[in-house]
């Protein structure tokens, strides 16, 4: 029995959120939780057997935030069994899917990553975007040679497929050749939306840094780089002929030469060295 229904719009990703309602999203979930408060090892058995038999993402990913919090490390090659099980079996929509592979980057687990690539493109040619999640989480910088294999599949032609693609690519600009190479093709992609690709060029101040507002030290040679980048294309005669563009990089330009001098009185106040560009 559902209290509120599960749409891809109102559940919140966040499972501790679910969890943690006030009003659960279903009975079952409620029961769930009361097993828990009540404790021991008979709830903890009783909740580690409904993981294995569940066939909902959504609840698999609850009852693993449960057990979790109850034994800590206990129960993670169950939640990793019942997740690719149900990963593996199909059937399950984007969204319980996308809680399975929750349940996968939680625990930081990489021995899926081949078959998630495998399932990437959707049998109605869509991103698999919690796979596409998992793959960068799990693969870190790796995830940019699948995201450019991918951009290039035939199947992908809806722009909300795409863009995903290219905000791997976005997370390691300045800090991977091939990254910058796919982040380039997708700013001059006609088949992206132009606010995909207004905002692929806007967010380099942000995506793939560790801190946004005040650069870390790691970020500050990345930011270096992106402005020398943004510098470089409003130099081109095609950013400048083109608003969208020629905008949106005078926006990002003055962003990120912002961050770098925020980052680099950072730097020196802690004693460390200014970062530079790569040449």
């Amino acid at each position: 029995m559902e209290f509120d229904r599960l749409a891809e719009t109102r559940v919140p990703r966040d499972i501790r959120a679910l969890t943690d309602a006030v009003v659960p999203f279903s009975l079952r979930l409620a029961l769930f939780d009361v097993v828990r408060q009540i404790g021991g090892q008979e709830a903890e058995e009783l909740l580690a057997e409904t993981l294995g038999r569940t066939q909902r993402g959504l609840e698999v990913a609850c009852l693993t935030q449960l057990l979790e919090e109850m034994a800590f490390g206990k129960y993670r090659d169950n939640a990793l069994a019942a997740a690719q099980a149900l990963l593996n079996g199909g059937g399950t929509d984007r969204l319980q899917r996308d809680y399975l592979f929750s349940v996968l980057r939680r625990f930081n687990d990489a021995s899926f990553a081949g078959t998630a690539q495998a399932q990437l493109v959707q049998a109605d040619g869509r991103i698999d975007r919690g796979a596409l999640r998992y793959l960068q989480q799990s693969l870190g910088e790796q995830s940019v040679a699948i995201a450019a294999q991918f951009y290039k599949d035939g199947r992908i032609t809806e722009a909300d497929s795409r863009e995903p693609l290219a905000r791997v690519a976005l997370t390691y600009v300045g800090a991977n050749g091939q990254a910058a190479q796919l982040w380039h093709t997708a700013i001059n992609d006609p088949a992206l939306k132009p606010a995909q690709r207004r905002e692929l060029v806007l967010d380099l101040d942000q995506d793939g840094l560790q801190n946004d507002k005040t650069p870390t030290a790691a970020d500050l040679p990345i930011v270096a780089n992106r402005l020398a980048l943004t510098q470089a294309y409003l130099q081109q005669d095609y950013v400048q002929n083109d608003p969208l563009l020629n905008k949106a990089f005078l926006e990002a330009n003055k962003d990120l030469q912002k961050l770098l001098e925020r980052g680099t009185a950072a730097a020196i106040t802690a004693g460390a060295a200014p970062a530079q560009p790569r040449r």
